[in-house]
């Protein structure tokens, strides 16, 4: 999960090859969602710095014999590091601001034979964590 969050933050929001960048931890339509948030990021001409962490990881389901095998987990991400700017560089929230630092999200696994990749992320109606 690491090296997903890890992939997510490093691509260049105007890179033609972000599902190249992402193939080795992610299938499916995880990677359109997250072409979509660089995309934004462009659009509005906003930077972002930092990198999410797991703070907590549990299996919710696995199911190995399914074609292929999948799994859904639970992650408490950590965002208090990422910092997204505007188009002059400065903060768009600052300290004390309502942005959660810590959010659970739910994600879909799939193993490809060689190794699990995320296809899917939610978030479940609490997403304190």
């Amino acid at each position: 999960m690491s090296e997903f969050l890890a992939a997510t933050v490093i691509i260049a929001p105007d890179a033609p090859d972000t599902a190249d960048q992402l193939a080795k931890v992610a299938a499916g339509s995880i990677i359109a969602e997250i072409e979509n948030d660089q995309q934004e990021l462009v659009a509005n001409g906003w930077t972002q710095e930092g990198t999410p962490v797991v703070d907590s990881l549990s299996i919710v389901s696995n199911d190995a014999t399914a074609t292929p095998p999948s799994a859904v987990v639970q992650a408490c991400i950590d965002s208090s590091a990422v910092v997204t700017f505007d188009s002059d560089g400065k903060p768009l929230a600052g300290p004390g601001d309502a942005k959660p630092d810590r959010a659970l999200n739910i994600f879909k696994l799939q193993h490809d034979g060689t190794s699990w990749r995320v296809t899917a992320r939610s978030f479940p109606d609490d997403t304190t964590c």
